[in-house]
């Protein structure tokens, strides 16, 4: 690089964003155009935007709220819920409407945003293709990619409510995300494609050489996350998730149990029009009333995957990747036991998590009281009567056949990614960043393991700071053990990491099978130690932005995680160049 060009743009790649921000706009678009970036939009900054409950709505909340408390003796805390109440009326200035605030998401809080209707926003899909995405454009991963104003001062004041009106608000914030039934019917799978590619920049107008050397197309995967990050190149995903509200009493039994079989036949009437008007979109109607107990009360998961390539995907991968360049499919083989209601929809009970397919087919019984302290809800399960691929995570294959003729087509390479459980990639991603830290950073110490969940990830970071990443689907009691049977093998190796950090995942509920904060401190090698382990002079946490006396209820620890991560090491450094496909895959078979 010029000596001058290297001056001019080192404040940026060291982050010292003042000197970028405080240019001119014509000069902050002359840069963002130079790196590839999205331009700002025309125009000021979005502003807060507040939406009021009518004054009788709430009044009736808070009545009824401070009533149960009362009713449950709970009288100091109905005494500060009041306070907080009032505190927040007088404060928001709109008293004479009520105080509920509602963030909305758009693309003038953050250029990098892309509004995808209908497709939920805290779902693995849309937080990896967000993740991955922003670091091509050279940004962090704030907030799992959803740009929301003053969302640490809302998570602050849900941090200091009581724990049941903290999961109350939480299931409210995730079921609005959810549309009515009939946004199904008006789907249109081309233009969320189209939406989909224009989270990458567009390299069309570049040289051949500045293309994409590699794309990646097919299952959601959090290690090949940091893969698509050292590599710098872009992944399509094949599954979408599409949440629909839907009225508890559509499936409840008079015991109180849920019923799979009024929800097969539910998701059946509602998705009719989506099936015909979409013929190559496979639904996976999913129902898990142990991960998913909060959410799956009030609304349904349709998990829509392609079984033929988007145009929108064809004509980004002809205009965007190299002449010669490489097409890789990534496939799990993930399976599950479901009901296969017609050509196009696919029914099952359960999820990747704690549970076997078996259990949630026995179904559960309603108002048991758990002795280990874990929180279930009752269900009747309904009999599968095939295998598919597993609806979040599972590669329909169907998308392969059609990838093989496109390439062939266009002359690219198409190799294959294939594993059988999401988790399978996390060792070999994570010894991979080691061994490439070690050939081409050696300023770096690989021996510092940060452990991510779901979509608490930070890619960007991960990079900048020097972390081995570690990622693990959720914050279950089989995914710790899978984190600690690698940190054992590294150790038996020869190769012990000084110090391993989690960012955790709160799903809002006690579910069974889920690993406790006391079990992550055993998994992390710090049941020996009372807080922290020292690394260069400074202490570093077991976790990074997770409140450890109300996981797995945090709700804060979706924004936390940002901001703390920067504080636990010093150390930033230059993001490297770009690894290759082929260093990888001289590194897999070696």
């Amino acid at each position: 690089v010029p000596e001058e060009l290297a001056r001019e743009i080192r404040p940026y790649l060291m982050g010292e964003k003042d000197h970028f921000l405080n240019q001119s706009e014509a000069g902050q678009h002359e840069w963002r155009s130079r790196f590839g970036m999205k331009p700002d939009p025309v125009g000021p900054k979005s502003k807060i935007f507040l939406t009021f409950f009518h004054p009788l709505l709430f009044l009736i909340l808070l009545l009824s709220t401070s009533y149960y408390l009362i009713l449950t003796h709970h009288t100091l805390i109905t005494f500060q819920f009041l306070i907080i109440i009032f505190l927040l009326w007088k404060v928001s200035g709109f008293a004479k409407y009520g105080v509920f605030l509602y963030l909305r998401r758009n693309e003038a809080r953050d250029p990098l945003y892309v509004e995808m209707p209908h497709v939920a926003d805290f779902d693995s899909a849309t937080g990896m293709l967000r993740a991955t995405s922003r670091v091509l454009h050279g940004s962090s991963f704030p907030q799992i990619g959803v740009p929301m104003m003053n969302a640490d001062l809302l998570m602050s004041f849900l941090q200091i409510l009581p724990e049941f009106l903290r999961t109350s608000i939480y299931t409210f914030i995730g079921v609005a995300e959810s549309g009515e039934a009939d946004i199904l019917d008006h789907m249109d799978m081309e233009d969320l494609a189209s939406k989909i590619v224009k989270h990458y920049p567009d390299r069309r107008d570049q040289p051949d050489d500045q293309k994409y050397p590699v794309m990646f197309i097919g299952s959601s995967n959090g290690p090949l996350v940091h893969l698509y990050s050292a590599l710098r190149v872009p992944w399509l995903p094949q599954t979408m998730l599409i949440p629909v509200k839907r009225s508890r009493k559509e499936v409840l039994l008079p015991n109180g149990q849920m019923d799979m079989g009024k929800e097969l036949k539910w998701g059946e009437k509602v998705t009719k029009k989506f099936r015909e008007n979409n013929p190559h979109v496979e639904i996976h109607h999913m129902m898990d009333p142990v991960q998913d107990q909060l959410m799956v009360q009030h609304m349904a998961y349709f998990r829509m995957k392609w079984t033929r390539i988007p145009e929108a995907y064809k004509q980004f991968i002809k205009d965007n990747l190299q002449r010669t360049g490489t097409l890789v499919i990534v496939e799990s083989q993930t399976m599950w036991q479901v009901i296969k209601v017609c050509d196009n929809l696919i029914f099952q009970p359960g999820a990747c998590g704690a549970y076997s397919p078996a259990q949630y087919m026995k179904g559960y019984p309603h108002g048991v009281k758990e002795t280990d302290g874990t929180e279930s809800m009752g269900w009747v399960g309904v009999q599968a009567t095939s295998e598919s691929p597993e609806a979040e995570w599972g590669f329909a294959t169907q998308l392969a056949d059609e990838l093989v003729l496109f390439a062939n087509e266009l002359s690219f390479k198409l190799e294959r990614i294939c594993f059988k459980h999401p988790n399978d990639t996390s060792a070999l991603i994570s010894d991979f960043y080691r061994d490439w830290y070690r050939r081409t950073r050696k300023i770096v110490h690989p021996d510092r393991l940060l452990v991510e969940c779901f979509i608490i990830m930070e890619p960007y970071a991960t990079l900048r700071q020097g972390w081995v990443p570690h990622w693990t689907m959720f914050s279950v009691a089989d995914c710790a053990n899978e984190v600690k049977a690698y940190l054992q093998a590294s150790k038996r190796k020869g190769e012990p990491y000084e110090s391993a950090t989690a960012m955790l995942f709160s799903h809002g509920a006690r579910s069974k099978g889920y690993a406790t904060i006391q079990r992550w401190r055993e998994v992390l090698g710090f049941s020996n130690c009372s807080e922290a382990r020292r690394h260069d002079d400074r202490v570093l946490p077991m976790f990074v932005g997770v409140d450890q006396d109300r996981y797995p209820k945090d709700f804060k620890s979706l924004v936390h995680y940002h901001a703390d991560l920067p504080k636990m090491v010093s150390e930033r450094y230059i993001m490297p160049p770009p690894a290759t496909l082929v260093e990888f895959k001289e590194y897999l078979f070696s």
